[in-house]
């Protein structure tokens, strides 16, 4: 369960940096990560800086095999494909 947020991330969406809106905006996507990925909120801010410690995907996968998450009007909910 996701319970905190990356101090780089949340720093573009306050500058307005990302725009999330349910067209027309940034792409956002999510992946699951391992219980082994050491988290550092403070200085991670790319895809890259997650190594190989995520869950779900194929060797050599990459940011655009994550999915990618919509933003519906209604209720303003984040939804994506389903992993399997």
């Amino acid at each position: 369960m996701a319970n905190a947020l990356y101090d780089k991330g949340r720093n573009r969406f306050a500058r307005g940096e990302i725009a999330w809106k349910a067209t027309g905006g940034d792409t956002i996507r999510a992946c699951f990560l391992k219980d082994d990925y050491a988290k550092d909120l403070a200085a991670h801010e790319y895809f890259s800086d997650l190594g190989p410690t995520w869950w779900g995907m194929p060797e050599g996968a990459t940011r655009a095999d994550c999915p990618q998450l919509t933003l519906a009007r209604s209720g303003w909910q984040a939804s994506a494909t389903q992993v399997t």
